[in-house]
């Protein structure tokens, strides 16, 4: 089975890339060039990933985070962060990103972030860790601040 990608990037030229270059990798993916469109696309998908711009008009990708966190059905969906600055401060988001690439970044650097979510490079080890890690670091987000 195909891992689903959705990929939500203002820049029409890079989305038109992306796209072709995760189906030729053996992906479903789907792009989108703002973030309302963006939210509706994961409500109906659900993907197993998601590439983000942060600019997005409609929404931008902190808007699309936030939607995220409110609908329970989207909200365990992997983010990848694109920007053209490498100091965002993703702190100021209410989950936090599997990674964030700078603008312009390697093609296969990205690929490789993806194989390595979906498990697709992994053994199953490597798979079980790597998402006990990520419930850690989700139940670590949740703690209310008294309980740190």
């Amino acid at each position: 089975m195909k891992s689903c990608i959705l990929i939500a990037d203002t820049d029409a030229s890079l989305a038109q890339q992306l796209g072709p270059f995760f189906r030729d990798h053996g992906y479903h993916a789907v792009t989108m060039c703002d973030g309302l469109d963006c939210v509706a696309k994961l409500r109906e998908l659900c993907p197993d990933i998601l590439i983000l711009d942060l600019a997005p008009p409609w929404g931008g990708g902190d808007g699309v985070v936030a939607s995220m966190c409110d609908d329970p059905a989207i909200a365990r969906v992997p983010v990848i962060l694109t920007d053209r600055s490498a100091n965002y401060d993703v702190s100021q988001l209410p989950i936090a990103p599997i990674a964030c690439l700078a603008k312009p970044f390697p093609m296969q650097e990205l690929l490789n972030v993806v194989r390595q979510t979906t498990f697709e490079s992994c053994d199953a080890t490597s798979a079980f860790l790597h998402q006990a890690d990520r419930i850690l670091l989700h139940y670590r987000q949740s703690e209310s601040p008294s309980l740190n």
